[in-house]
């Protein structure tokens, strides 16, 4: 299955914006068998819940297989919640959420922590791939970025536009806080080995970096 979330689609807030995209992978970890997801209305009183949290680039795939479960079983109430990967893993080992949802790997620390406390690292599912897009405004004249580019602009080595053959402004950086799996796959991947510049803007959910 492949997928791709509001973030990296060109929007309404962003017609025409220029992209540059990379492919990365979203999984489901669960520390049962019950995979299926759904969200709906308030249930009713002894009806069986499941909660769902972690990364917002799932959010809407999620909501599109509650939907199916939802009508296929009726009797089960599941809630879909964004907040990031690492929200979604930490809300798993808090007891909070049944299925975390992230859009990167688990890292060492995190499965320590799972295997500590449940004894099992869990279940793992491979659901989709989805790309990452970097945008600028559709007026912008600078068309095309090498992935160094990306690199320097990210970690704040090059700040104006003026570098890349366009006019002379500021670079303005935004993206998901590190609670986010767009957050350390760009750090892992294209980044490293440097981190990011202190210019940059976090932005907590997805729709406020489209409509930023």
């Amino acid at each position: 299955m492949e997928c791709r979330s509001p973030l990296f689609e060109p929007s309404s807030a962003n017609p025409g914006g220029e992209t540059l995209m990379g492919k990365r992978y979203l999984f489901i970890l669960a520390l049962w068998g019950m995979l299926a997801v759904s969200c709906g209305p308030p249930p009713a009183e002894n009806t069986p819940i499941i909660r769902l949290k972690g990364s917002d680039t799932m959010v809407q795939l999620a909501r599109m297989w509650a939907q199916a479960y939802m009508i296929r079983t009726p009797r089960v109430s599941v809630y879909v919640e964004g907040g990031g990967s690492s929200t979604g893993i930490k809300a798993l080992l808090e007891g909070t959420t049944d299925i975390a949802m992230t859009s990167r790997l688990i890292i060492p620390g995190e499965a320590s922590k799972l295997a500590r406390k449940f004894k099992s690292l869990g279940i793992s599912y491979l659901v989709a791939k989805d790309a990452i897009s970097f945008y600028v405004h559709p007026a912008n004249p600078v068309k095309n970025f090498s992935l160094d580019q990306i690199r320097d602009i990210f970690n704040g080595r090059i700040d104006n536009w003026a570098a890349l053959g366009g006019d002379s402004a500021k670079i303005t950086v935004v993206l998901r806080p590190p609670t986010s799996g767009t957050y350390w796959y760009l750090k892992n991947h294209i980044l490293k080995p440097y981190d990011y510049g202190g210019d940059v803007i976090f932005l907590p959910t997805t729709q406020e970096v489209v409509n930023y």
